[in-house]
């Protein structure tokens, strides 16, 4: 099931008014309808499930009925635990400091 059917059988409001109520931007939950935005991580996605009266793993489409694997390790494969991580910058950005010059042992000063 994509991200716009959860979200479209979970929808009381519009989608303007589900985004505020969650504090996200305007054209936020409108973009995931249309499939045009991935979901939100962290606490804009708890937010999200919250006003949806529904929970984070079934708006990333995690099955009920899957077991949550145990232990320390499990957290990496765990799919919750991984969209409530917040994003790191370089993530986000889709760079790090070994692409921009690093790796390479030269420096680059900001100028």
């Amino acid at each position: 099931m994509s991200i716009a059917a959860r979200l479209q059988g979970r929808l009381e409001l519009s989608p303007e008014q589900a985004a505020h109520a969650a504090g996200l931007p305007a054209g936020l939950v409108r973009g995931l309808l249309e499939d045009e935005l991935p979901l939100p991580r962290g606490r804009r996605l708890s937010r999200l499930a919250d006003v949806l009266e529904t929970s984070v793993a079934y708006l990333i489409g995690l099955d009920p009925d899957a077991p949550v694997p145990d232990g320390a390790a499990a957290m990496d494969n765990n799919p919750v635990e991984r969209a409530m991580r917040p994003v790191a910058l370089a993530e986000r950005t889709g760079c790090s400091l070994d692409r921009m010059g690093a790796e390479s042992g030269r420096r680059r000063s900001i100028a």
